[in-house]
């Protein structure tokens, strides 16, 4: 069976930044480079602008730009971080050993890329003033201006070694296994002893010993416990759904994808979310974040395309009981458990007492750190400043991630398009689609991200493992 990833490597933003300029601002006399590279046959130039010219970059961009590629490896600026992608994903019809093979040489390779822009960057700073910009510019290794199609890319501050995290992409068939990943995403803000990091990759594939028996399973108290059965309430509810020829979705299916459609309103709900991109911070508000337009996950679980009709019944069937869902995710939920900064930063700048609500929850947290007693009424508090009262404001999230989860718009690319309606689900920059097979969930592992330097991979691939074999 094949198997799909790869993963993002991204340096640690407290060290090392990539910044993006378009360089769009002639500086009118041809500029030549204090050093030259070619990665992956493409030449790049390694500038030094001086303060009195570095208007000739241009204005920094909040977008992702390409610095260079060499085979499955690529080097990005995910705005203003410097992020190396291994796309593992983009050869046909490879087995678990095959593909674990060659992303140990990607990430070598991607460990050598790293140190050699890293030298040619360190030599031409040694030559210069402290106070020039040392500027990569792919495709214009002899003047800077015009620059390539990527534009122009300060990449600073960079320690001698790589350091960083990981966050592993990987595409799953395997119901149980998107099961599992639905559960940890549930069980971040249900009541119980919640998920160790560390932790989440054994639950998800199965591969748990004794010792998380007795931490989590065999208490019953356990978040996990506590996602387990909310699935087990989601099912109850749930309707399946049938052609002439039999079920096309059954009950247990429809309760899973329930449980989905609850995370991403969840995530959504906690960001404030209403940007067109939802970056670092709201993605890691589910531990196993999803990568494709939502409606792949429907046709994951059912194995086969779903004509219209079929994905307008599951929208009108989870659309009727969004009160319900909003009300009872109200009642199950830990108050504690929930992200309260967007909630906290939004109360704080409204109107009437809204700022002393905001003080409130803030109270209330500090209280609870100090294990002081906490008053129901002030949990219900949390809830409903975050959720809504009684989850209103949770049920208008429901309604709009069942949106995207039966988009049938074959136009759409993601869930952006303007007045679809559908663009309140918290989604990444550019939505995949999944590769090689037809049907398939794409989840990247982004909560608890892994660390990696040079000198230490064997987790990473150790982890990579476990999460391609749980993916068929």
């Amino acid at each position: 069976m094949s198997v799909y990833g790869g993963l993002e490597y991204t340096e640690d933003p407290n060290l090392t930044n990539l910044v993006s300029f378009p360089g769009n601002v002639n500086p009118g006399t041809a500029v030549a480079p204090a050093r030259t590279l070619t990665i992956g046959g493409e030449n790049i130039g390694v500038y030094s602008i001086d303060p009195a010219n570095q208007a000739w970059l241009g204005a920094q961009r909040n977008s992702d730009h390409q610095v260079c590629k060499s085979g499955r490896v690529r080097l990005t600026n995910d705005t203003i971080s410097a992020e190396w992608v291994i796309e593992g994903h983009e050869q046909d019809g490879l087995n678990i050993d095959t593909m674990m093979a060659n992303m140990k040489a990607d990430i070598g390779t991607l460990i050598n890329l790293r140190q050699q822009i890293k030298q040619e960057v360190d030599q031409a700073t040694a030559a210069t003033s402290a106070d020039n910009m040392i500027i990569l510019a792919p495709g214009a290794a002899v003047n800077m201006y015009p620059p390539g199609a990527q534009g122009l890319f300060w990449y600073r501050k960079a320690p001698a070694t790589a350091t960083g995290t990981v966050q592993i992409t990987v595409q799953y068939t395997k119901p149980t296994t998107i099961t599992q990943i639905c559960l940890i995403n549930a069980a971040r803000w249900l009541p119980g002893k919640k998920i160790d990091p560390g932790d989440d990759v054994d639950v998800v594939t199965g591969t748990t010993g004794i010792t998380y028996k007795a931490k989590y399973d065999l208490t019953g108290t356990s978040s996990h416990t506590a996602a387990l059965a909310l699935l087990a309430e989601l099912t109850k509810s749930a309707k399946a759904i049938s052609s002439e020829g039999g079920y096309l979705l059954t009950k247990d299916q429809v309760g899973l994808i329930t449980l989905m459609i609850v995370n991403d309103a969840m995530a959504s709900v906690q960001s404030r979310h209403a940007d067109t991109i939802g970056q670092a911070d709201d993605k890691n508000m589910q531990r196993f974040f999803p990568k494709s337009r939502r409606d792949a996950y429907v046709l994951a679980l059912a194995a086969r395309p779903l004509a219209d009709r079929y994905l307008n019944q599951l929208r009108t069937n989870i659309d009727a009981i969004a009160a319900a869902l909003g009300e009872l995710i109200w009642n199950r939920c830990d108050a504690f458990a929930l992200a309260t900064g967007k909630t906290k930063n939004e109360l704080s700048r409204g109107p009437g007492d809204a700022p002393a609500k905001a003080e409130a929850i803030a109270e209330t947290e500090r209280r609870a750190v100090q294990d002081k007693k906490i008053l129901p009424m002030e949990l219900d508090g949390i809830k409903n400043a975050v959720l809504g009262a009684n989850g209103s404001l949770l049920t208008t999230w429901i309604k709009r991630a069942v949106l995207a989860y039966t988009d049938s718009t074959a136009q759409a690319t993601d869930h952006y398009a303007a007045g679809s309606g559908h663009s309140h689900v918290i989604t990444s920059l550019s939505l995949s689609a999944p590769v090689g097979v037809t049907y398939a969930a794409i989840y990247e592992l982004r909560r608890n991200e892994i660390p990696m330097t040079a000198d230490h991979r064997d987790e990473v691939l150790e982890i990579m493992r476990k999460l391609f074999t749980a993916s068929v």
